[in-house]
């Protein structure tokens, strides 16, 4: 069973450079672009496992 709360995810507008840039440079990574509230966004992950990596 997949535990929710080892896992922190972003949503973020394809144009929000900003926000693209804090989520790498925190160590998520980019698993790709979805449709969320009628609009694209880049979607990002960080797990639990990655983060407790210090990757």
């Amino acid at each position: 069973m997949f535990n929710y709360q080892s896992r922190i995810s972003i949503y973020c507008a394809p144009e929000n450079l900003a926000s693209m840039n804090l989520a790498k440079r925190v160590g998520m990574e980019y698993q790709g672009i979805i449709r969320k509230d009628d609009k694209d966004a880049k979607y990002f992950l960080l797990t639990r496992e990655k983060y407790l990596r210090g990757n």
